[in-house]
């Protein structure tokens, strides 16, 4: 499998590895807004908030596990026979983190979700692309966020996997740095896949190039 180079230019973007990087964070989303989220999505919604604060505009979201630590909640809940939170219960849902920020944003353009298995990042800016190709004048603000699991899945973590966030706007034209994005088969299937951690890697640094290979897809970052 090998995809056509794809092209788009990076208007603007927010990350979180550990320490805010990119975009401004002095503009926080509403307290009503961060409260109601774990740790990781209050980083994600506040990378998003930094870049669009208002307007119609394609939402398009990819996360390998979400907001895991709902689930782990909702699970130790019943195993307790105890009331399930109506919070966790509520947003628990894989585009609960996107629909908030379109709601408080009262953005009606509409979002996506995506999970993708250890390829969440490539397959949502995948996904963000193809809205770009179909609406060509157009931006798209992409978020990713990732979170280490908790007990008892830790061991299903891999070596390398660690929090991160990052949300872009990206678009076909316009300000910006044009990267170009290609797309094959890997050639390694034991690989573990740290696709969104490479990225933010990549655009923090002065490479022209850089090559970010997993388990299932390899792909290639270029400064055009």
């Amino acid at each position: 499998m090998q995809l056509e180079p794809m092209r788009f230019r990076l208007h603007n973007w927010a990350a979180w590895d550990g320490e805010v990087k990119g975009a401004s964070s002095d503009n926080f989303a509403p307290v009503s807004l961060r409260r109601r989220v774990s740790p990781l999505g209050q980083k994600t919604l506040q990378s998003a908030w930094n870049l669009v604060q208002s307007g119609e505009i394609n939402l398009i979201f990819s996360s390998r596990h979400g907001e895991f630590c709902r689930t782990v909640s909702l699970l130790d809940s019943l195993a307790r026979e105890d009331a399930v939170s109506p919070t966790d219960f509520s947003l628990s849902v894989h585009h609960g983190l996107v629909g908030l920020l379109s709601i408080a944003q009262k953005n009606h353009q509409g979002h996506t979700a995506i999970a993708g298995g250890p390829e969440s990042f490539c397959y949502g800016l995948l996904e963000a692309l193809s809205h770009l190709r179909e609406n060509a004048d157009k931006p798209v603000l992409f978020l990713h966020c990732d979170d280490i699991l908790p007990e008892p899945y830790a061991h299903f973590n891999e070596v390398g996997d660690m929090p991160v966030v990052i949300s872009m706007l990206i678009a076909n034209n316009g300000e910006g740095e044009e990267i170009e994005l290609s797309i094959e088969k890997s050639p390694d299937s034991t690989l573990p896949s740290h696709y969104a951690v490479d990225f933010l890697k990549f655009i923090t640094s002065d490479s022209a190039q850089a090559l970010s290979i997993g388990g299932t897809l390899q792909c290639k970052w270029a400064r055009r």
